[in-house]
């Protein structure tokens, strides 16, 4: 009869728990309990694949000599992993500090002569719901009352057992069980264990994509991690590539999402849709295609999750499965009510400058900011070849670059007593960002006092205008890129103090749009670094920013509209990629790669208004999670692609700065 401890009894350890000594032991009246699977060999351990469902084992009790009587056969579980139990014979297991182990089940079982075998499921036995105290315990022999207490577990028991030792899977990886009899005269078998998860797999890794825009004359086709449901019809378009020593895989479709790790990764009752697809051949990538009616039937908004599962023959991890791929259904567009007037808006991408991405070199290009010292006056010179004025730029390196020895020879007497002197003021890059941290920190109230506003009011408005503008991705570049976007700031501002009567805006816009203008140049890069010893600063153009985007919005109106009649136009989404191409792999495609992002909201404006505004985009995800290829896409562009809300166009090459972009 299956009994099960009750949840009450297992609480904390007595005081003086009755435990087993193995001095106490007569020997030779029981010998062992082994366990197999049931096409297995006998032996003291068995390992229970999850994903198999594989829950079943024998034991086998060998009784010494002529044993006969009554046992206990009783099964303890270990847990959280990677707890290391003690099993000594004859004694109850002992764990680690912070391991836990509990009785979970104890059987009477009756002893012939000849070996016995039972037939046990071990995902039956799951962890005890509630606290789990940590405890050694001590076994508990037939005569024990604890086991008279015992009840039969119902079905209705024993699936809440079975889902909870799901649970404790999914947090650990595996349930570990450990099994032994002992008689009442004092005798016990040795432990066998029984482990019931899912192993590690070989750390090989797969790639699942799928197909974002479909190919056309001009612009090739563009696969990615995310897409929605319904862009290619009744079908979903994949492809995949693997490292794993596969022979099949398995495509799975989940709501929402799947767990972290591997420890689950076969459970059906997560999935909404799976299918065995074809492997790639070595090195290479396959394609497939499943159906997408099942997905498209769920409510506007749900969000599934693909992956695929690299297997062996007997359907066991060949690899770590793939990260997944974003699947939605499209959310119906919400339909507010019509404005009594309305504006149409005018959105473009008008100018771009590129990013600088940061390489060792950089620290070696600088600008005067005020007049060099007497000691390097004339050695700037003749590194810049004219009058170190502000504004000159200045490369210092520390060797001849190649290709161009001759220069350096000619000036490294000068380059060398320069960077003798940055030396031996400290480090000049650091004092320049110092500098610039703090203007920037004391923006808000200087503008206050200029503008005649309150300091907090004025700072509100400023971290919003400024976060929406990303100013704090160009450093060095920011206090210039708020005198450019002078308009848009006080735009942002004028609408958080709730001005809209035409006269008393335009006022505004003039006075606080005068502060900003004034403020950014008074506080320009190279005015507010001017002070730094040796007159030298850290080149802002080398200093590493992603590419700054410039957006014009124009108002127009629809039909008639009231005099003084305001409206923010939709915000802005911009996100930049290249199409690069491996020139050392012949007859291979240039393959898209997305590099920048931004989305940036706008001030109301009124009929005939508009704004050019400066935004540093930010860099795609991509930028740190796949540095390589990021870096490679951006240095191997042949061709950029620019999407502002969901149109796309073609463009000078990103690297390349192009249009308006020196501000109204």
């Amino acid at each position: 009869m299956l009994m099960l401890l009750p949840p009450q009894v297992v609480s904390a350890a007595p005081k003086n728990p009755p435990v087993l000594q193995t001095s106490a032991l007569k020997a030779g009246l029981l010998d062992a309990v082994e366990v197999k699977s049931e096409k297995g060999a006998w032996g003291s351990e068995r390992f229970l694949r999850w994903s198999e469902n594989d829950r079943k084992v024998l034991l086998r009790i060998k009784p010494g000599g002529s044993s006969s009587g009554k046992a206990a056969l009783s099964v303890w579980a270990f847990g959280p992993p990677p707890t290391a139990p003690t099993l000594g014979k004859g004694s109850a297991p002992t764990t680690p500090p912070g391991g836990k182990a509990r009785i979970v089940h104890t059987e009477e079982i009756q002893l012939g002569g000849a070996p016995l075998e039972i037939s046990m499921d071990f995902a039956s036995f799951a962890p005890s719901q509630g606290p789990k105290p940590s405890w050694s315990g001590y076994a508990v022999l037939s005569s024990d009352p604890v086991v008279r207490s015992l009840q039969q577990i119902a079905a209705a028991q024993r699936q809440q057992a079975l889902d909870a030792a799901l649970a404790e899977i999914r947090a650990t990886g595996s349930v570990t069980y450990a099994v032994q009899l002992t008689t009442g005269s004092g005798a016990a078998s040795t432990w066998a264990t029984v482990r019931y998860g899912e192993p590690a797999p070989a750390p090989f890794r797969s790639l699942l994509e799928t197909k974002i825009h479909a190919a056309t004359a001009e612009f090739p086709e563009v696969w990615g991690s995310s897409a929605s449901i319904g862009e290619f019809g009744n079908t979903l378009l994949f492809r995949w590539k693997t490292d794993a020593p596969a022979v099949k895989a398995l495509v799975q479709i989940a709501k929402d999402g799947f767990p972290d790790g591997f420890a689950t990764w076969n459970d059906p009752t997560r999935d909404v849709q799976r299918q065995f697809v074809d492997v790639p051949a070595k090195g290479g990538t396959a394609s497939f295609q499943l159906p997408a009616a099942k997905l498209q039937g769920a409510p506007a908004g749900t969000v599934f999750a693909a992956r695929i599962v690299p297997l062996t023959a007997e359907n066991n991890l060949a690899g770590l499965p793939s990260p997944a791929v974003r699947l939605s259904v499209p959310a119906a567009a919400a339909k507010a009510p019509a404005p009594a007037a309305s504006l149409a808006f005018e959105i473009e991408l008008v100018g771009w400058e590129p990013a600088h991405l940061p390489i060792p070199d950089d620290a070696y290009h600088y600008v005067v900011a005020g007049t060099p010292d007497k000691g390097i006056y004339e050695s700037v010179k003749k590194v810049a070849g004219q009058e170190p004025k502000s504004g000159v730029k200045v490369y210092l390196p520390p060797k001849p670059p190649e290709k161009e020895k001759a220069w350096y020879e000619k000036v490294a007497s000068a380059i060398a007593s320069v960077l003798h002197f940055l030396d031996t003021v400290g480090n000049v890059a650091q004092q320049a960002f110092g500098i610039v941290e703090g203007k920037v920190a004391k923006a808000p109230f200087d503008l206050a006092d200029m503008a005649g506003l309150p300091g907090s009011k004025v700072k509100g408005g400023l971290d919003k205008a400024a976060g929406a503008l990303n100013l704090a991705g160009a450093k060095l570049q920011q206090m210039d890129l708020l005198g450019r976007g002078a308009d848009y700031v006080t735009g942002r501002m004028a609408d958080d103090l709730g001005i809209q009567d035409p006269a008393a805006r335009a006022a505004f816009m003039g006075k606080f749009g005068g502060a900003v203008r004034t403020w950014s140049q008074q506080n320009s890069y190279l005015k507010a670094t001017a002070g730094v010893q040796g007159g030298l600063v850290p080149d802002p153009d080398f200093q590493a920013h992603p590419g700054i985007a410039w957006i014009r919005v124009r108002a127009k109106a629809t039909g008639a509209v009231p005099a003084g009649f305001r409206q923010a136009p939709p915000a802005a989404s911009l996100k930049v990629g290249v199409f690069a191409r491996n020139a050392e792999l012949l007859g291979i495609p240039a393959e898209y790669r997305d590099l920048f992002q931004a989305t940036v909201p706008f001030p109301t404006l009124a009929v005939g208004e508009e704004l050019l505004v400066p935004v540093v985009t930010q860099y795609h995800w991509s930028h740190e999670q796949q540095a390589g290829t990021w870096n490679f896409a951006i240095n191997h562009a042949e061709k950029t692609r620019y999407e502002l809300n969901g149109k796309a166009f073609f463009g000078t090459t990103v690297n390349s700065p192009w249009g308006q972009t020196g501000g109204k």
